[in-house]
């Protein structure tokens, strides 16, 4: 097979554009997510300690996942942590629903630590997908079957721990990218990585 320039778009470049485009929007969505339940959380309550309250307790599943896969792979990586918490706090002018504190691991393990949480939220989220059935909707979606896919839909909804595995998955999927510190040392690891 010859190397063209539009067989190495296609099978080198477009994927990673592609990842790099969902990841945008899924990041969008999840602002927009936490904005609009701290929003209801707030209309609610009145008070914004108790919207982030609201907020972390909806989220709690995910966060938990979040935080503990940093602790196992720093604990893999024999990155000694001092403290696992998982409770909401003001930081920096956010929210910060968890964190584990560890020793300096350097910039190749901080990469690594940081992106657990990607990992094993993809790998969550995979699995719940497969448990409640989302590639038979998606196919019978992807061949324009909308009453067939309304039939997959009902039979998801109809099992009786559906709903609870769909609240899972929202909030694992809406806590698993990595936090502006979880990225710290991605800039060095990606720069050798393009070098």
């Amino acid at each position: 097979m010859e190397l063209t320039p539009q067989l190495v778009v296609e099978r080198l470049v477009a994927p990673w554009l592609w990842l790099l485009l969902t990841s945008v929007v899924l990041l969008l969505m999840e602002r927009w997510i936490r904005q609009h339940i701290m929003g209801l959380g707030y209309l609610a309550t009145r008070r914004k300690k108790a919207a982030m309250l609201i907020y972390y307790l909806i989220m709690l599943p995910g966060v938990f996942l979040h935080e503990l896969s940093h602790w196992l792979v720093a604990g893999a990586l024999l990155v000694p942590t001092t403290r696992f918490v998982v409770w909401p706090k003001e930081h920096d002018g956010g929210l910060r629903l968890g964190y584990v504190e560890m020793d300096d691991p350097g910039p190749f393990r901080s990469a690594i630590i940081g992106a657990a949480p990607l990992a094993f939220g993809l790998a969550a989220v995979t699995a719940i997908n497969r448990h409640i059935g989302v590639r038979m909707l998606a196919e019978t979606l992807g061949n324009g079957d909308l009453e067939g896919s309304l039939g997959v839909l009902r039979d998801m909804a109809s099992s009786a721990d559906f709903w609870l595995w769909l609240y899972l998955l929202f909030t694992i999927s809406n806590s698993m990218f990595p936090s502006p510190a979880d990225r710290r040392g991605w800039s060095l690891v990606g720069a050798i990585m393009v070098g």
